[in-house]
């Protein structure tokens, strides 16, 4: 039987640039761990004679990673895009996650960090830090 439960995911990114074996990120925000927003799949236009015509549209697929201002993950992040800075190139990544709970596994395909924070947000604690990775392809694994 699946539940709704993500506590028991498992998130593990390799960037070969950078590392040499998969890192395990964790250290999530309370609220949020990561996150897939729509994207756009296809489009539909309708002509002046009314007959709708559609195409399917190549996208790419953002992933919201948000951590914990103390997350040992955000070391992680943090020397991808030192490299990144130092080379004025970026690296690629492929990732994969784990999530027993829904009986998923899914593959993320050559992607890039597009959207870091500089730091924490400091309020009364130090606030959750969002990453983003852009990815040519993710999929369920074995399709």
């Amino acid at each position: 039987m699946t539940t709704l439960t993500t506590a028991n995911s498992a998130f593990t990114l390799e960037c070969p640039d950078v590392f040499s074996i998969p890192q395990l990120i964790q250290g999530y925000a309370t609220e949020d761990a990561f996150s897939v927003p729509q994207y756009e799949l296809g489009r539909a236009v309708m002509g002046v004679d009314a007959k709708m015509s559609g195409a399917f549209v190549p996208s790419t697929k953002e992933l919201d990673i948000v951590l914990q201002a103390d997350s040992p993950s955000n070391r992680v992040f943090q020397q991808i895009v030192g490299v990144i800075e130092a080379q004025q190139e970026t690296v690629f990544m492929n990732a994969t996650i784990v999530m027993p709970g829904q009986g998923e596994v899914w593959q993320f395909t050559r992607g890039i960090l597009t959207k870091v924070p500089a730091l924490a947000a400091a309020k009364k604690t130090a606030e959750p830090r969002t990453y983003q990775i852009t990815w040519e392809s993710i999929k369920p694994a074995g399709i």
